[in-house]
């Protein structure tokens, strides 16, 4: 995207749901969000410019993975044979070949090739990219009202509406700009969510909708209430320094966030801004949280943890225990406190190797089969020990174990990869065979900040 730095929000949030799979700039994960708000699990959806129905496409995510029915228009008849083939491996494609034009004899108009097909009129999503009158075909669309159009424009600098027989990316007025489609939209009665060269309409009559997911309110910007950006920015999380995190989790979490009885572990506590967001987040879940609580308020008064604040978290329902994440006996005292079974633990705590493998290879076992395990801020773990003579003398008097030098988790993922072993120079040999013979997977994530970690 050439022509804007960022994309941006405007009624909701949803940037942070950002995710190809087909598309091109993250629409897939966007509109897989407003669709789950809107509670749309299947549903109907048209595209043109389809091409082969696959090519940065901002439906066949739906199609493919969520059987969708979609109703595909190509105006090129040599493109269109592309779209007939993957119309054949997938009979939920209606594929036509016309062009989509808003002027007689230049094509035909949209209400026209929508109505010979079994489409409802109030189809699910709209996507319009034909790189040139999209403006004015979905401006001359009346029978049919989408619940979302994705709709591509050409800028934000000026007031261009795009002219008939200008070229697009040659001509200046080849294509229509911004702020017209976004009046064009308040117009036909519909919200702009969000933009990423991409924009996302809501049909105004849905807004309710998004607000009984936890909208905070609709029309300046504002967020979910129920989004992990809006609870870490109400309790202070550290988390919201790294919107990445946040949408990692987001896109990990959105299956599991209402399950019954669910077990998360956070290891490192801080101030207890993230447990309570998970909290929040987690309305059925039980959060644990393992932290030395050896920041004294007077002597770190920046990220000192205040007398009480412990209690205080245990008055809300969370968990905390007192432990070194490098030493098993508080580890094991742990488990033996407050079981195993954990559907989530996350390691957001030393943010050293020697530590980051301690905890896995202690607590890996008492992961759930097909349970998740973060580490974040891997870039940290390399920078801290290489400066591990002064992060022991820091610590000293804190903490009774002092670090020592051990592979990064990347070293021992690449390892594991190669060799099926995992390498460590403080697990044992137990606890090295046991993540050798039980991980999954290992994603790294955020510019290989995160480590996503899932159980066999």
């Amino acid at each position: 995207m050439d022509y804007m730095e960022q994309p941006k929000d405007y009624a909701v949030n949803l940037i942070q749901h950002r995710q190809n799979i087909f598309s091109q700039h993250g629409e897939d994960g966007i509109i897989r969000e407003v669709l789950r708000c809107l509670g749309v699990t299947t549903g109907w959806a048209c595209e043109f410019g389809a091409w082969d129905g696959k090519h940065l496409s901002n439906t066949f995510n739906l199609i493919k993975n969520h059987d969708w029915k979609c109703v595909m228009i190509e105006g090129d008849p040599e493109k269109y044979t592309d779209l007939e083939v993957t119309a054949q491996q997938y009979s939920n494609i209606i594929p036509i070949l016309s062009m989509v034009h808003h002027l007689e004899g230049k094509g035909r108009k949209l209400d026209d090739i929508l109505s010979e097909t079994e489409i409802p009129t109030d189809f699910d999503l709209l996507s319009i990219d034909v790189d040139s009158c999209d403006y004015h075909i979905w401006k001359s669309l009346w029978d049919y009202e989408p619940k979302v159009v994705v709709i591509e424009h050409s800028g934000l600098d000026a007031h261009i509406v795009q002219r008939e027989g200008a070229i697009h990316k040659k001509d200046i007025d080849g294509s229509t700009s911004f702020w017209p489609i976004r009046e064009l939209g308040d117009s036909k009665g519909y919200t702009l969510l969000c933009d990423t060269g991409n924009m996302i309409f809501l049909r105004n009559d849905l807004l309710d909708q998004m607000q009984a997911h936890k909208q905070q309110s609709i029309g300046e910007q504002n967020m979910l209430s129920g989004d992990l950006e809006y609870l870490g920015k109400k309790y202070g999380a550290t988390k919201i320094d790294h919107a990445l995190y946040l949408a990692v989790y987001e896109d990990a979490f959105q299956e599991l966030r209402y399950k019954e009885g669910l077990r998360i572990l956070e290891i490192g506590i801080d101030l207890g801004g993230s447990h309570k967001m998970w909290a929040e987040y987690f309305p059925n879940a039980t959060i644990f949280g393992i932290d030395p609580f050896h920041l004294p308020e007077s002597a770190f008064p920046k990220v000192g943890q205040p007398a009480g604040f412990r209690e205080q978290l245990e008055s809300e329902g969370i968990k905390t225990f007192k432990g070194n994440q490098l030493d098993r006996g508080d580890l094991q005292k742990f488990i033996d406190l407050y079981g195993a079974d954990f559907d989530v633990i996350i390691d957001d705590a030393a943010h050293m190797p020697d530590a980051i493998q301690t905890s896995l290879g202690y607590l890996f076992p008492y992961l759930k089969n097909g349970g998740l395990y973060f580490v974040e801020d891997l870039l940290t773990a390399v920078s801290r020990q290489s400066r591990i003579t002064q992060v022991n003398k820091n610590i000293e008097g804190l903490l009774d174990i002092p670090h020592v030098v051990d592979y990064h988790l990347v070293e021992a993922v690449e390892a594991l990869r190669k060799n099926n072993t995992w390498i460590s120079t403080v697990l044992t040999p137990e606890e090295r065979k046991y993540l050798s013979e039980n991980i999954s997977t290992c994603e790294f994530l955020a510019g290989y900040q995160m480590c996503k970690i899932v159980k066999k």
